[in-house]
Order: C-alpha cells, then sequence, then structure tokens
C-alpha cells in the first residue's frame, strides 16, 4: 500500500517544531509495512529502534516528545503503538474501511488504546468497559500521550 503524508499536516506548527528524531521516528511509524491503515500496531522499543536507525535512548526520547504533543499513542504493556493521525486520515473513508479496522483492531484484544481507536473511529468496542479497568499498569499518566487507566471514559 503506498501511503502519501498530508503536507498541511507535516507544515503544521504542531509537527515543525518537533526535534529531527522525532520526526524521522513518526515519519518511520507512518511507513512502517506492520502498520495497520488506522495507524495501530504491535511493535517493541528494540524494533522501534532498529526501524528508526536510532540508539535506543534517542528512540525513547523521540517517542516520548511524540506522545507529549498527541501525534503518537502507546501502550508499553501490550507494545502497540497508535498513530492518531492515520485514523483521522481513514475515517472519511467509509464502512468498508471501518470493517476493516474493525476487524483489526479487536483481534488485539481488549486493551485501552484499542478502545481509543474505535472511539476516534466511531466503531462499536466489543469488550466490555469495566474489565480494561482491571488492567493494572498502563501507562505513565495523562497528557503524555501513553495510555493511563485513567483516561478511559
Amino acid at each position: 500500500m503506498i501511503r502519501s503524508v498530508c503536507t498541511a499536516f507535516v507544515n503544521a506548527p504542531l509537527f515543525r517544531k518537533r526535534s529531527a528524531e522525532a520526526k524521522l521516528l513518526w515519519y518511520t511509524l507512518y511507513m512502517h509495512p506492520a502498520q495497520h491503515l488506522c495507524g495501530l500496531f504491535v511493535i517493541d522499543m528494540e524494533q522501534l529502534a532498529l526501524a528508526a536507525s536510532l540508539p535506543p535512548k534517542k528512540t525513547a526520547d523521540a517517542l516520548s516528545e511524540l506522545c507529549a504533543h498527541g501525534l503518537c499513542r502507546i501502550d508499553k504493556t501490550q507494545d502497540l503503538v497508535w498513530l492518531p493521525e492515520m485514523s483521522a486520515r481513514i475515517k472519511a473513508a467509509g464502512p468498508k474501511v471501518s470493517s476493516s479496522v474493525d476487524k483489526w483492531v479487536h483481534s488485539l484484544g481488549n486493551h485501552a488504546i484499542c478502545k481509543m481507536v474505535c472511539d476516534t473511529l466511531s466503531i462499536p468496542y466489543r469488550y466490555p468497559i469495566d474489565t480494561l479497568l482491571t488492567d493494572s499498569g498502563i501507562g505513565i499518566g495523562i497528557g503524555s500521550g501513553i495510555v493511563s487507566d485513567s483516561e478511559i471514559p
């Protein structure tokens, strides 16, 4: 699948003001072949550092920067990474895309980040919300871009 990056997004101050490493990591995530068209996929930090050709420390810093500005969301306990920009771009694609996303997201199980993807795309979430609240250790807090239990409605 050929992916093009929206020029309005990359020219926006939110993206332009990021560090070179954060931009490189975002493009790496955006173009990664394992990524689903909704922007959600499974990748661990070692694979991410290798894919971006960055040292692990710089990869972690760049990922934190992206998360802090809402350009990326992660669930480190499940190695889930989500680029909200991808979901925003496919939202208008219609029900055919939604059914593909629905199948993929629900194949990953019941995770808070999967519910966020479903909410963004207005897809019903199949798992009960209260089971997500029992998962401990998800994320490190609100506003960091890293999913936490307190962000679940």
